[in-house]
């Protein structure tokens, strides 16, 4: 009599640790679902190496005016465009010096916002051309 009592006391526990095991892993992998949101600092890195590493972008980059006035390059712009057009994502630069603070022109109203820079200096052949910082902002559309 005693046996039967003790085994129907483990069954109920083995039974409760099953169910409350299976409730924690559908309650974790519900979380971290929600929490996995991508990271578009990556993709920040490499749109700027690829202005870094494009002669022609590299001139926008080096030539650009909007140190003074702060003005966008149209070919940056271009670029930038092209290449995130499949994402959603907003997006906005700043060229600037390489010792200046570069934030965005505006206030970005986002949860987050991924932001990069790169430095881009002139090559052998025009040495005259300031070395000049480009940081890249992205976020989410809303």
């Amino acid at each position: 009599m005693d046996r039967k009592g003790i085994i129907r006391i483990i069954e109920a526990s083995i039974s409760i640790i099953i169910v409350i095991a299976a409730l924690f892993f559908v309650f974790i992998q519900s979380n971290s679902s929600s929490v996995a949101e991508e990271d578009y600092n990556e993709l920040a890195r490499d749109l700027l190496e690829e202005i870094a590493i494009t002669p022609k972008m590299r001139q926008a980059v080096l030539t650009d005016p909007g140190v003074q006035r702060g003005f966008a390059s149209p070919d940056i712009d271009e670029f930038l465009a092209e290449r995130l057009k499949e994402y959603p994502l907003n997006y906005s630069y700043k060229i600037c010096k390489i010792d200046d603070a570069c934030g965005p022109d505006r206030f970005i109203e986002s949860e987050d916002i991924f932001a990069q820079e790169r430095v881009i200096s002139g090559d052998v052949t025009k040495p005259k051309l300031a070395p000049k910082k480009i940081r890249l902002f992205l976020w989410k559309k809303t």
